[in-house]
């Protein structure tokens, strides 16, 4: 639940809706007119929530794989995605003194995507399921 109220969930599903006028990257754009339309202030609304319910939920699952044997190795990788997604995200923020947040924002977003990818893919079942003709 957590996962899907994130910024990779509800964010990813919203997003054709949050579409801003301006980026503040671009020269002439304010924050406020960033903003000043119904995709900027989705954009803010969903954005910072939504990653922190990444995080939790990092968090909470590798607590859950830890009690569970099946899935005890996958409790560290899973702790470690968070740890260095906290770091890319201090980063982006930092980032922004020079100008450099946009770029950050992506590695931030590919950082997360690609963890949740390699989680799926660990868990995904290792022989594909055979489909029987009729």
């Amino acid at each position: 639940m957590l996962l899907g109220a994130s910024v990779y969930g509800l964010g990813n599903l919203l997003a054709p809706f949050a579409r801003v006028a301006c980026r503040t990257a671009d020269e002439g754009c304010s924050p406020a007119d960033q903003i000043a339309t119904v995709g900027g202030v989705l954009d803010v609304v969903i954005t910072i929530p939504g990653i922190l319910f990444f995080i939790i939920s990092v968090f909470v699952l590798s607590g859950a794989m830890a009690r569970i044997t099946e899935w005890h190795d996958m409790a560290g990788p899973t702790r470690q995605l968070g740890i260095v997604f906290i770091a890319l995200l201090v980063a982006t923020a930092v980032a922004s003194l020079i100008d450099a947040t946009g770029l950050m924002n992506r590695v931030l977003a590919s950082f997360g995507a690609a963890g949740i990818a390699g989680l799926a893919w660990h868990i995904a079942p290792s022989s594909p399921v055979s489909s029987t003709a009729g």
